[in-house]
């Protein structure tokens, strides 16, 4: 189970001291001697910690980089949310300062990048690859999502202050590539010696390591690559990485519901989204047809309840107050971070990217019959409309169900595809990522912009790292492609 905070910095210190304090309680007691003597001992100030202890601070900053400011700003500018109120009406139209950018590039670089690498140093210095090897991959799920928001990152060099006070920012394509030898080198530790106990819940370290490496290999386009791992990649709902959930309010609820119930009500929706019009079959742009029902999962990642908003809103709402509950939102519900259903549409895409249709069907309708049996969905929601029966190749042809007017049956059957991550990803990063890597191709999905007339392409640097660090490059707008997507 994770430990939600309802004030990040203030449970992040606690979190932090409580593992110091364990930590130096445990070299106090053991020995008798220990008790009585060394006065200059603090238990209230110790100054070390053995990498068991501070990995799952690392692993909680992962999980909240992931789960929440980051999350909410992407997906308004992926066209799943809505900002209605107070600031995220700006930040909904595209305008965005250096400041907005502090807390998360703090959670990334402080709270993950400088304790897993401290992390990663103790256990190596004792042979404990197990906790070395989850540590590099808590570490590269962050840095990779750090690189592919805002491009050039410091990676080499970040985390030694001591030795690089003004760490250099590293191309992005290097931090790519140093990204793939560490998962690499922790994929070698677990394999050696196992994983280390960790507050995730996942069947299977490698598998997810395996994913990730997949993941990054879509986000540079070498999708042989990405097949090749994803082959290795996530193969069971049991081995998912996810973040726990549970209902005691500011312990260890849903970080999502944090914001959108407890902390900001009503600055977020999810008015006139483009995923909502995709799933609703009372639109125009619904993507259902005679083989596919989307209702249960629009209602699972949605509601019109109307709590908040004119129509449509994040599903956040519990039973216990009177909403539906139990949706992708709720106070409970756990947080993916990397999951079988993203491997096996990597899987998908990267074959039809290789000109395998009928590899690229066939993992496209393995996903297809996982969200027939329900899929992530939760099973309250089934009744409102659930199936997702196989495709065969003659539904991409023209005239078939799935055929778009204008494509060849493999671009039809890869925008199907691409429909279907865009739809898996919704409160994830990753939506975000594939629209900007496909922004110029003739196959994808295209929100509409919310004004003017393209979306974000990057996150801002953070004003405390353009203060801090002499070698922060000259500021970027949002509207400027990171370096692989040029």
């Amino acid at each position: 189970m994770i430990i939600y905070p309802y004030n990040l910095e203030e449970i992040m210190k606690k979190i932090f001291r409580n593992i110091f304090i364990a930590a130096a309680f445990l070299a106090a007691t053991s020995s008798c001697e220990s008790l009585v003597s060394g006065e200059e001992f603090d238990p209230n100030q110790p100054a070390d910690a053995p990498a068991n202890l501070i990995l799952p601070a690392a692993e909680l900053a992962n999980a909240m980089f992931h789960e929440s400011d980051v999350a909410r700003l992407a997906g308004m500018w992926s066209g799943y949310f809505t900002g209605a109120d107070r600031q995220y009406v700006g930040l909904n139209n595209y305008v965005a300062s250096a400041a907005d950018f502090d807390a998360t590039w703090g959670i990334a670089y402080q709270g993950v990048m400088q304790q897993t690498s401290l992390v990663i140093a103790k256990a190596e210095g004792i042979n404990d690859r197990a906790t070395a090897g989850v540590a590099k991959i808590v570490q590269a799920n962050t840095m990779g999502s750090v690189t592919s928001l805002w491009g050039d990152v410091p990676f080499s060099q970040a985390a030694q202050s001591d030795v690089y006070p003004n760490p250099e920012y590293d191309a992005q394509a290097d931090v790519y590539a140093a990204l793939q030898a560490l998962l690499d080198e922790a994929i070698a530790d677990i394999e050696a010696q196992g994983a280390a106990a960790s507050i995730y819940n996942t069947g299977n370290w490698v598998e997810v390591a395996y994913t990730l490496k997949a993941r990054y290999f879509m986000h540079v386009g070498d999708y042989a690559s990405a097949y090749a791992a994803a082959q290795k990649g996530i193969s069971d709902v049991a081995n998912n990485l996810m973040v726990d959930h549970g209902d005691n309010i500011n312990v260890n609820t849903n970080v999502f519901w944090t914001f959108l119930e407890w902390e900001r009500a009503g600055y977020m929706t999810a008015d006139n989204a483009y995923a909502v019009s995709l799933l609703n079959g009372a639109d125009a742009m619904y993507r259902g047809n005679a083989k596919t029902d989307e209702g249960a999962r629009l209602n699972y990642l949605y509601s019109d309840e109307q709590w908040y908003s004119d129509e449509w809103e994040p599903n956040s709402h519990p039973s216990f107050w009177g909403g539906k509950g139990n949706g992708f939102f709720d106070i409970a519900t756990s947080f993916p971070l990397v999951t079988m259903h993203e491997n096996v549409l990597i899987l998908a895409e990267a074959a039809s990217r290789n000109n395998d249709f009928t590899a690229a069907l066939g993992h496209l309708n393995d996903y297809r019959a996982y969200m027939n049996a329900g899929g992530y969905i939760h099973a309250d929601y089934h009744a409102e409309g659930l199936m997702y029966e196989a495709y065969d190749a003659a539904d991409f042809q023209a005239g078939g169900m799935a055929a778009v007017a204008g494509f060849t049956a493999e671009e039809s059957l890869l925008q199907e595809i691409m429909e279907e991550r865009y739809l898996a990803f919704v409160g994830q990063v990753e939506g975000f990522n594939d629209l900007r890597r496909t922004a110029d191709d003739k196959v994808g999905v295209k929100p509409t912009p919310v004004t003017g007339a393209e979306l974000p392409k990057r996150f801002i640097y953070s004003q405390d790292e353009v203060n801090s660090n002499e070698n922060t490059p000259e500021p970027l707008g949002v509207f400027e492609a990171t370096p692989v997507n040029q």
